[in-house]
């Protein structure tokens, strides 16, 4: 979000923001509690949440 306003130098919708935080920050968050538990597999795969 931060980047966005610095680089553009404008605030973005409520949709880009909640699409960075569905589609980023959750998944990211995500595939790392699965990277540092270890885990065999992981629950999902590919771009379906």
């Amino acid at each position: 979000f931060e980047e966005m306003i610095s680089l553009s130098g404008f605030l973005p919708s409520m949709v880009s923001r909640v699409c960075t935080l569905s589609m980023k920050i959750f998944v990211t968050n995500a595939f790392l509690s699965d990277w540092f538990a270890q885990k065999q597999s992981i629950g999902k795969l590919g771009h379906y949440v």
